[in-house]
């Protein structure tokens, strides 16, 4: 989270001209994540180190936490792409996706709140695959919370890991199907939760889509081939977004849309566009 942070105070920095200021920030955020990488990198996912692990309640150690990268999905959703190296996000997602997601909670033993059991599956937050279980481990790691399953997945989507990233959310769909909860209120400590909107991480992670305000440049990188609909929102307008083989259209349902460039996977396939609501505007691919 520090890293994010420090890489979009450099962006900004940068933005308002402050050119100093951009290399003191990228420079602090440059030594964290390497200081990120030589201690707390084991090989496979990122742990935790401390002294005395059982000296403190509710830590983890070297466990496999869900939500280790989680500054990285806010990097990710606000444009700053990679703040660790792009090899290691993946493999520590990938061991995430190994030793955390359970496709039947039968045999799984949870003494806090369960928001997942028998028969379903989910995510858990945490495991220890290697051994290594504090005495007494942060008090909700044996729990699959929805948000958290949602940040992953969109994660693992921006990683090109799109069918891992796939079979969570359809596990958590199977859990809030209408039958046994209620598919509008993904319950985590309390009702409509505020963690489950991080839901939204996951449409952005499969259109790839990224709006500059600043440059007023819309862009899209869909996360898999073939056909896309899919919702956009700026801050300014929202509508519908389809990519086909030969054409990107945009269909603006409210506000309005003023677009200096548009890309696609990083092409510029439109420039000087203005919408208004109901409008629509078909870009050629070539």
């Amino acid at each position: 989270m520090l890293i994010a942070a420090l890489r979009a105070g450099a962006r900004m920095a940068r933005h308002v001209g402050d050119g100093g200021r951009a290399v003191e920030l990228t420079a602090h955020a440059d030594r964290a994540a390497a200081r990120m990488d030589e201690v707390l990198w084991n090989g496979q996912w990122y742990r935790q180190v401390i002294d005395d692990l059982d000296g403190h309640r509710y830590q983890y150690g070297e466990g496999v936490l869900s939500d280790q990268l989680l500054g990285q999905f806010h990097a990710q959703l606000n444009g700053l792409d990679d703040i660790l190296p792009a090899d290691r996000v993946r493999t520590a997602l990938s061991a995430i996706m190994t030793h955390n997601f359970r496709g039947d909670l039968t045999d799984h033993e949870s003494t806090q709140r369960v928001y997942a059991l028998n028969d379903e599956g989910g995510l858990l937050l945490a495991s220890w695959p290697a051994g290594g279980r504090p005495a007494i481990p942060f008090v909700y790691s044996d729990e699959v919370w929805t948000g958290v399953e949602h940040q992953v997945a969109a994660s693992l989507a921006a990683a090109g890991l799109v069918e891992d990233a796939l079979l969570i959310e359809r596990t958590r769909a199977a859990r809030y199907d209408g039958v046994v909860r209620n598919p509008w209120n993904e319950i985590e400590c309390g009702n409509h939760y505020a963690r489950s909107l991080a839901s939204w991480g996951v449409l952005l992670a499969f259109t790839g889509q990224r709006w500059d305000a600043p440059t007023h440049t819309l862009g899209f990188a869909p996360a898999q081939p073939g056909p896309l609909r899919a919702l956009f929102t700026t801050g300014t307008g929202w509508g519908r977004v389809e990519i086909d083989a030969d054409a990107l259209t945009l269909r603006l349902d409210g506000g309005e849309l003023a677009l200096a460039e548009l890309r696609l996977s990083g092409t510029v396939v439109g420039v000087d566009i203005h919408l208004s609501e109901g409008d629509a505007h078909i870009a050629p691919l070539t």
